[in-house]
């Protein structure tokens, strides 16, 4: 798929605007439809503007019922549907707190704060944590202002890998992000960067900037951007706490979130996640709807001055996709939301799908093709992940002397393994699932999270679920896993 990444962006400038194009005309539904079908996505729903003009909106399901499991030879098109769907947005989140960030510099309640995007990100936030005689951060290794922090700048760190489990749990607390946060981000860049100066992308840097927000206003993430972002563009359907979302069921549904695998068809639901607490939310955890969504893209078009093109991409949950992008010359946008993760991601494919054909992109690209290959490869990928949870020799081993407790020799991560031969990671308050753990050679363990546990993270930072048991001198136990990054002792 990075190829079509590639060109696609090499021609953004090659562009005309039509004035014919039609989202619900036969042709293009039987691509849309056929992108849906190669990604097993069970609900995708698609909104696109050129403003002043009418916006065009369709969903997209599986079958008109609804029913698991999906079948991947029907779909059922709703080109009347008035009801708002709400979907986990992923980093669409991000924008959501740039925007509060703009809106509380300017709120006229908010003046006398003393602060700016200039500001120092940790001598904010420490300042009125100290007046409160709460727990302080250390000053960050990239000592960010609130304005680097917000586009990733010297800013923390990636840290995925301590904040969820191979199970997708969110496992990190705010007092723990408080004590991990700089000391991840001063071991990746201390001496990469002695002098500062590096821009790599990390969710810890909007969840440092909401537990900021939250700090200097002493309100919840939920109530300030309902005051802020909200009932500004009148959002009536983003949400950023689990009771908010709940409420919303009276009058918009709630779409259920569905992991898929390999086999075409085969998925299971995912409950709703990262939305207990600043630190899950802040970064990934928001809800939305294509019409609201539309709404804060509309307001971004009427104020840019600037011509060319821009995205944001909420990417991938547990559970769900999303696509946005502005076409600022052409003073457009189009939001795919989709509700499935692994192993397509229709909802950039559709996105690119309705910009080529709505402006006339060329070279043109055969999307419904690519989408069909990139299916297919990043099936296969899935497949060879699936095989190695499954197929991975599992010896016979007894737990008894390493069953008990590991506390990371740096951070504040711990792992616990039974005598049964089971595996849970620890933050300081959150816990994963239980998952097996099994031996893989005399002195290697691994841990098996199975399909029910499958998580977006083991794509990522959870690939290498491998840990080397290591005898130190005076008989302590330690686990090394990350390719030799991680050491865990027995405690």
């Amino acid at each position: 798929m990075q190829s079509l990444k590639h060109i696609f962006l090499r021609r953004m400038s090659k562009k005309t605007v039509t004035d014919s194009f039609d989202l619900n005309s036969e042709n293009h539904l039987e691509t849309l439809t056929s992108i849906q079908q190669a990604s097993d996505t069970h609900h995708i729903s698609i909104y696109f503007e050129i403003l002043k003009e009418e916006p065009q909106r369709l969903d997209l399901f599986s079958s008109p019922d609804q029913p698991p499991p999906l079948n991947p030879r029907e779909s059922y098109i709703d080109r009347t549907r008035t009801a708002e769907n709400i979907f986990a947005i992923a980093s669409y989140t991000k924008v959501l707190i740039n925007v509060a960030y703009t809106r509380l510099f300017e709120h006229e309640r908010y003046k006398g704060l003393g602060i700016s995007w200039d500001s120092p990100a940790c001598d904010v936030y420490n300042g009125f944590r100290a007046e409160k005689g709460k727990s302080q951060i250390a000053r960050l290794w990239g000592n960010p202002e609130i304005r680097h922090l917000l586009c990733h700048f010297n800013g923390i760190a990636p840290m995925n890998r301590y904040l969820f489990a191979p199970d997708g749990t969110f496992i990190m607390s705010e007092e723990e992000f408080i004590q991990a946060a700089p000391l991840i981000t001063k071991d990746r860049y201390q001496e990469r960067y002695p002098h500062r100066g590096w821009v790599e992308y990390s969710n810890g840097n909007h969840i440092f900037a909401g537990m900021i927000l939250q700090e200097v206003t002493d309100k919840g993430i939920q109530d300030l951007m309902q005051e802020l972002v909200f009932d500004w563009l009148d959002m009536a359907h983003t949400v950023m706490n689990e009771a908010s979302l709940f409420a919303r069921a009276a009058t918009a549904t709630i779409v259920e979130g569905r992991q898929n695998f390999s086999g075409q068809g085969e998925a299971i639901a995912k409950p709703v996640s990262y939305m207990s607490d600043i630190v899950e939310v802040a970064s990934l955890g928001a809800r939305s709807s294509t019409t609201d969504i539309a709404k804060l893209n509309r307001a971004f078009l009427q104020s840019a001055e600037n011509k060319g093109a821009g995205k944001f991409s909420g990417g991938t949950i547990d559970g769900f996709s999303s696509s946005t992008y502005l076409l600022i010359n052409d003073r457009a946008f189009v939001i795919v939301l989709g509700n499935s993760s692994g192993p397509l991601d229709a909802t950039d494919h559709i996105a690119r799908y309705i910009m080529q054909e709505a402006f006339h992109l060329s070279p043109r690209i055969d999307i419904k093709k690519f989408a069909a290959g990139d299916g297919q490869s990043a099936r296969k990928y899935l497949r060879k992940l699936e095989h190695e949870d499954e197929e991975t020799l599992r010896l016979a081993g007894r737990f008894e002397d390493l069953a008990g407790t590991y506390q990371h020799v740096r951070y504040t991560q711990r792992m616990t393994i039974t005598q049964a031969g089971e595996i849970t990671i620890h933050g300081k308050e959150k816990s994963s699932g239980s998952m097996e753990v099994a031996y893989t050679s005399s002195n290697t363990i691994r841990i098996f999270p199975g399909k029910s546990n499958f998580g977006s993270e083991r794509l990522t930072s959870w690939e290498d679920l491998e840990f080397f048991v290591n005898l130190e001198s005076g008989g302590i136990l330690s686990l090394i896993g990350n390719r030799g990054r991680d050491c865990y002792k027995k405690i």
